[in-house]
């Protein structure tokens, strides 16, 4: 007969406990979505989120390890937060493209790339960046603007030490670009590459790294027939250093720099290329209180060309130096004035030619080569 086999229990009771598992603990996705209206929303938390977007006729979005897709998308804003957070957004083009982008990363050390193909004809784009407190890096790759194509972008940094970087291959016939950069305090590096401007064309852009030891560099490419270029820059308090590169003016372009460095010790250098037939350059320095140095490097400008050129640098032992090609030309239209206010000051000129420019010089303590006033050369290193 078989038998049965039975298993014995000891005569303890068993206890079930229940216990909650924390949240923390699992894999739950730290940013959220929203659609509606045409309008993509998305939301992070206070940890570091991270998240990529590719848009051109649909928009897709990969964060914690999830990928979606949306079409008709009209608007995309991006709120993370604060924490470490890193935000990237590729551009590939297309008819469908939003015209609108806002991201906020929040309080923290965060990164924001931006890369675009290009800008259709006769697209309006609409960017803003703000990556609040927070030693920061904001990278953006504009491509080029297409005709007729505009873009309004700024980027505000917040305070802390922050790097901006932004590449551009410049804009087409009729493009216009708007870039406005707001760094905050701290010992910020702003470096801008912005490319040739087309026919018609025109570029204003606003540079702004508040008080601090500030790096600012901006090189501009050639500005094409009746294009306009705008440039601004602020450097604030501090020990800054700015140094602009801009490239030869075509027929009938205009380009308006005006350049302040406020109180510190500042070395600012400005290289303006050759300036064509019936072009305006407008250039204004001003470096504030401080041992300051200031080198003016000058292309060639022919006749009908005009350049007016004002340099104030302010209290201190400051240093002035005029090089570059110059003008011979007395139709040329240019005029540079240098005031150097108080101090042992020193006043430059080493241009090839300057015989052609209605040059005026007020303040300086030692002067080397032509200061347009008649006064001993003095060239005692």
């Amino acid at each position: 007969m078989a038998r049965i086999s039975r298993t014995r229990t000891t005569g303890r009771n068993l206890v079930f406990f229940p216990r909650l598992e924390s949240l923390d603990d699992r894999a739950l996705p730290s940013v959220t979505f929203d659609f509606t209206d045409g309008v993509l929303t998305l939301t992070g938390d206070d940890k570091a989120d991270k998240v990529s977007i590719t848009a051109g006729n649909q928009v897709k979005v990969a964060t914690g390890g999830e990928t979606k897709s949306f079409t008709g998308v009209d608007e995309v804003i991006v709120e993370l937060a604060g924490g470490k957070d890193v935000a990237n957004v590729t551009i590939t083009g297309g008819k469908n493209l939003p015209d609108s982008f806002t991201i906020d990363t929040g309080a923290g050390a965060d990164v924001v790339r931006w890369t675009a193909a290009a800008a259709a004809k006769g697209a309006d784009l609409k960017v803003e960046i703000d990556t609040g407190a927070g030693d920061d890096r904001a990278i953006l790759d504009l491509g080029a603007l297409g005709r007729d194509a505009s873009a309004d972008i700024s980027v505000e940094t917040g305070g802390g030490a922050d790097v901006v970087r932004v590449t551009g291959d410049g804009g087409g016939k009729s493009s216009d670009l708007k870039l406005d950069i707001d760094t905050g305090a701290g010992a910020d590096r702003a470096i801008l590459d912005l490319g040739d401007l087309g026919r018609d064309a025109t570029a204003g852009v606003t540079v702004d790294t508040g008080d601090g030891a500030d790096v600012v560099r901006v090189t501009a490419g050639e500005g094409g027939r009746d294009s306009e270029l705008e440039l601004a820059v602020e450097t604030g308090k501090g020990a800054d250093r700015v140094d602009l590169e801009i490239g030869d003016l075509g027929n009938g372009s205009a380009a308006v720099i005006d350049v302040d460095t406020a109180d510190g010790a500042d070395v600012v250098r400005v290289a303006a290329g050759s300036g064509g037939k019936n072009s305006d350059l407008d250039l204004t320095v001003d470096t504030g209180a401080g041992g300051d140095r200031v080198v003016l490097d000058l292309g060639e400008f022919g006749s009908n060309a005009s350049a007016v050129i004002d340099i104030d640098t302010g209290a201190g032992d400051d240093v002035v130096r005029l090089v570059g090609a110059g003008s011979d030309d007395d139709e040329s239209g240019m005029t540079i004035s240098v005031d150097m206010g108080g101090g042992d000051d020193r006043f430059v000129n080493q241009l090839d030619e300057s015989s052609g420019i209605d040059l005026t010089v007020t303040g300086a303590e030692t002067t080397v080569g032509s200061t347009g006033e008649d006064e001993e050369e003095d060239d005692d290193d």
